[in-house]
């Protein structure tokens, strides 16, 4: 089974202990989170832009890919997702930026690119968080991850 196929099923948005990492911003409020993604103002960095610049999906992918991935990866995010306490707004938000972030970590590890933001965002989410933003002008500063916060 695929590394992060496995991840997804198990360890998904699970953070375990009190992780601490000099080039990140933890977070733990949703709406900061949110504004870190989602803001297209007022930042230096524009999440969004520095994802779709960075996306290895138009350049990698095959309809082998996306077929694997649709099939597989799809519905272990949903479930996940599903199995969680989450707001449906910030679940549909989660479930689309998580879900093009690891594909394309799929993708850079497939095809052995080891693109530096890549492996960054995979480390990130393997460590339990959501990588959400980043505080500072790209590639200075830190990456804001979001921990999620389970009552």
């Amino acid at each position: 089974m695929n590394i992060i196929l496995g991840f997804i099923k198990n360890n998904l948005l699970e953070v375990s202990g009190n992780f601490q990492n000099s080039r990140w911003k933890i977070i733990q409020d949703t709406s900061v989170a949110q504004r870190y993604a989602y803001q297209q103002y007022d930042l230096e960095t524009v999440w969004a832009d520095s994802r779709e610049s960075n996306s290895l999906i138009l350049k990698l992918s095959t309809d082998e890919d996306d077929n694997f991935w649709d099939e597989y990866a799809v519905p272990a995010i949903e479930k996940k997702l599903n199995s969680l306490n989450l707001e449906e707004g910030l679940k549909d938000s989660l479930f689309s930026d998580i879900d093009a972030d690891l594909f394309n970590c799929y993708l850079n590890n497939k095809y052995k690119k080891n693109h530096p933001f890549w492996n960054m965002i995979e480390d990130a989410y393997f460590k339990g968080f959501w990588p959400c933003g980043w505080e500072g002008k790209y590639p200075e500063g830190k990456l804001v991850v979001f921990k999620l916060n389970k009552h």
